[in-house]
């Protein structure tokens, strides 16, 4: 998470579209008043993405189609210019993606399918 002092610069985000952005900073609220219980979603169609805390920072968790689950997705290599999971969230509530909390336990995270042949090594 960033320090108190630290000054987030949202330069390349809407200045003009401010409601959105006051519910990306509810969301994150909400999410770091409830780490272990909360995750922010983005409602994305036809899999959605979220935000959940970590190890004491933010995750950004994003649908992987190859394994048909969510992971947890390093923010420069998931979908947009951004490099904070702060600025992604922000990127997304500007782009009209709508923004909520929901139980952490809604992110479906099953494992990766096992290899069972030869030919699933390859």
């Amino acid at each position: 998470m960033h320090d108190q002092d630290t000054e987030i610069d949202r330069t390349n985000l809407r200045p003009t579209e401010t409601e959105c952005n006051h519910t990306a900073e509810r969301a994150l609220k909400l999410l770091w008043e409830n780490p272990d219980t909360k995750a922010v979603r983005i409602d994305s169609n036809p899999n959605p993405m979220y935000v959940t805390v970590e190890d004491g920072d933010l995750a950004f968790w994003a649908f992987d189609y190859t394994w048909k689950c969510q992971e947890r997705v390093p923010v420069p290599d998931a979908y947009g210019p951004f490099e904070t999971v702060v600025d992604q969230l922000h990127g997304y509530a500007n782009d009209d993606y709508p923004i909520g909390t929901v139980s952490k336990d809604r992110i479906d995270t099953e494992p990766r399918p096992k290899p069972t042949s030869l030919e699933d090594f390859a």
